[in-house]
């Protein structure tokens, strides 16, 4: 499951608690939570105000991490055991394109 609350603890709740197995590399931003499922293989996100679970990308095979840049409405993630790629895609996921290879690649973060 993931949760959310405030920063001092108080007001915690249930975002996302099916569709889940093996959440990896949690952003929110642009009024979703967006994980890399290492469970199913999949990158995954869910509104905020609730809904179902989107599979944004799938079929890699051992996913860590997931970055948003909002400002160019894209993210970023990581697939360590398929040629240790790291992708692009828009928001929802379409348009996804491999635009590096690393040496072993578990963690994304994006520079200003």
């Amino acid at each position: 499951a993931i949760y959310r609350s405030e920063l001092d603890g108080s007001a915690a709740e249930t975002v996302v608690y099916s569709d889940i197995s093996m959440p990896r590399g949690i952003d929110v931003g642009g009024g979703f939570v967006y994980w890399a499922d290492r469970g199913s293989q999949t990158l995954k996100r869910r509104s905020l105000a609730g809904g179902a679970v989107e599979i944004l990308s799938q079929g890699h095979s051992f996913l860590q991490d997931v970055e948003l840049d909002l400002a160019a409405g894209e993210l970023y993630f990581v697939d360590s055991l398929n040629g240790d790629a790291i992708y692009r895609a828009a928001l929802d996921g379409t348009g996804r394109i491999q635009i590096a290879t690393t040496d072993e690649a578990k963690h994304i973060a994006l520079m200003e």
